[in-house]
Order: C-alpha cells, then sequence, then structure tokens
C-alpha cells in the first residue's frame, strides 16, 4: 500500500540536502527550526544540546550527527549598517533530526509530524541497509562457492583426492584462523 505524503512530510524532503563526497544526506538546522515553528534559535538551540546528550550516551561521536558549520548572512539589509554576520548552523543526520523531533515541544503539531517523519524514515533507511548487507553477504557467499568450487577442480585435476583436499582446506583455516576446520565448525555449530 503507498503511503501518501503530508505537507509537512513534503516539506522535511524539501530541504534535505545532499553531501556530494560523502553521499550522505543532511538537514539544516536553521531550516528545520523554521519547519518546527520555532521562532528563537535560542530555544531551537535548546532542543538541539538536549538531542545531542540524548544521543551522547549511545554513541560518542556526536559530530557525526550534529556537525557544527557557520553561514553567513547579510544584516541590516538595505540600511547603511548592512554587514555581513556568521552565525552556528548545523548539519543533521536523519537520527539527529529524529532525537531533535523527540525532544521538542510535544504541544506543536509540527514536532509530532517530524517525529513521525523522521522515526518511519529511520526505520526506512534502517530496512534498506538490512538489505544492502544481506546482498552483500550473498554475493561474499557465491564468490566464495566459486572459488571453492574453482580450488576443488584444479585439486582433482592433479590428481589429489577429497580426502587431501580436505586436509589441505583445514591447514588453511588453522592459518587464516588459528583453528582446524572441525573446531571452526564446531564453534559456529556448523554440522557436517
Amino acid at each position: 500500500m503507498r503511503q501518501i505524503k503530508t505537507e509537512k512530510e513534503t516539506d522535511f524532503e524539501s530541504i534535505k540536502h545532499l553531501d556530494h563526497q560523502s553521499g550522505t544526506e543532511f538537514w539544516q538546522a536553521r531550516e528545520l527550526m523554521k519547519l518546527l515553528e520555532y521562532t528563537k534559535w535560542s530555544n531551537f538551540n535548546n532542543v538541539i544540546l538536549k538531542a545531542k546528550a540524548s544521543i551522547k550516551t549511545t554513541y560518542s561521536q556526536t559530530e557525526d550527527h550534529f556537525a557544527e558549520v557557520s553561514k553567513k548572512i547579510k544584516i541590516a539589509q538595505g540600511t547603511d549598517k548592512e554587514a555581513i554576520r556568521k552565525i552556528k548552523d548545523y548539519k543533521l543526520s536523519r537520527r539527529a533530526c529524529y532525537l531533535i523531533a523527540q525532544n521538542g515541544d510535544s504541544s506543536k503539531k509540527s514536532i509530532a509530524l517530524a517525529q513521525n517523519y523522521f522515526a518511519s524514515q529511520t526505520r526506512n533507511q534502517e530496512i534498506q541497509e538490512l538489505k544492502e548487507k544481506d546482498i552483500e553477504r550473498i554475493l561474499a557467499r557465491r564468490k566464495l562457492s566459486e572459488s571453492e568450487k574453482k580450488f576443488t577442480g584444479i585439486m582433482s585435476n592433479r590428481g589429489i583426492n577429497s580426502r587431501g583436499i580436505a586436509e589441505i582446506k583445514s591447514s588453511g583455516d588453522q592459518a587464516m584462523l588459528g583453528k582446524p576446520t572441525r573446531e571452526v565448525k564446531d564453534k559456529l555449530g556448523i554440522k557436517n
């Protein structure tokens, strides 16, 4: 069943950025602040600090999720006092946005929408990552299987019987894993 995105969900997508070097997506805190209906940076920054504290208890590298950046803005535009000023901002990961929504003012409808959006998107991303790991595992297993067949064929062509091949493989396991094949299989619970 296809879900129809609400206007707010579309808004969260519209402010999503892509880091072209790493290929990761991020949100800028000041843009998110507006969508979450915060009018003062100091109030929103308090929410960010709570979210950072929340993630720090389980993940020490908060910079991976809350990368501090600065941006330049014009102040007093159109007057003789017009100037450029640096202001603090953050590049936020999806997880950071989720934690900000969790720590935000729950009386705001925009916060509830953000909680729902980032929770579902974070779960979708986790599922996608699991699928990618499964595909990598299957491809690695297939490559190993092909290598094993090739190895066995070469050894058979050289007159080595199946017992000799098993001994060679066990010696390889001993060299790579520090244990003979039987011990490795026992430890992993693999039957004969």
